[in-house]
């Protein structure tokens, strides 16, 4: 992230951050630009949240539930999330986009997680 503000308050995290964007399709660039800011809301009850990411300015948002279980060597997260684009005939294809930078940014934050954990 460029910049990023985090918020908590009882079992409300606010995160609210800026990204560059780099390496989109071109069907998907004139939408997005050079970068995006995300606004990130989860809201927790016991080891379950509803979160949602919005886009302020662009056509997309991310919502869904992330739960975390433990497990015999620690513990698992899961995600569900649904992607909505409210453009005709390229929305289906930003919705995957979308999906899939999610998924990696998931992947990233679980990573580091792990890796700041293990020290």
């Amino acid at each position: 992230a460029t910049s990023h503000t985090v918020s908590v308050e009882g079992d409300v995290v606010d995160i609210n951050y800026t990204q560059a964007v780099r390496k989109l399709p071109s069907f998907a660039a004139k939408f997005v630009g050079d970068s995006v800011e995300i606004h990130q809301r989860e809201v927790w009850s016991g080891t379950t949240a509803n979160f949602e990411l919005t886009l302020p300015g662009k056509p997309g948002d991310i919502s869904g539930t992330r739960t975390l279980t433990a497990t015999a060597d620690g513990s698992r997260e899961v995600f569900a999330v649904t992607a909505k684009v409210g453009l005709p005939l390229v929305g289906g294809k930003l919705e995957d986009l979308i999906l899939q930078i999610f998924k990696r940014g998931a992947e990233r934050e679980h990573r580091t997680a792990t890796e700041s954990l293990s020290v």
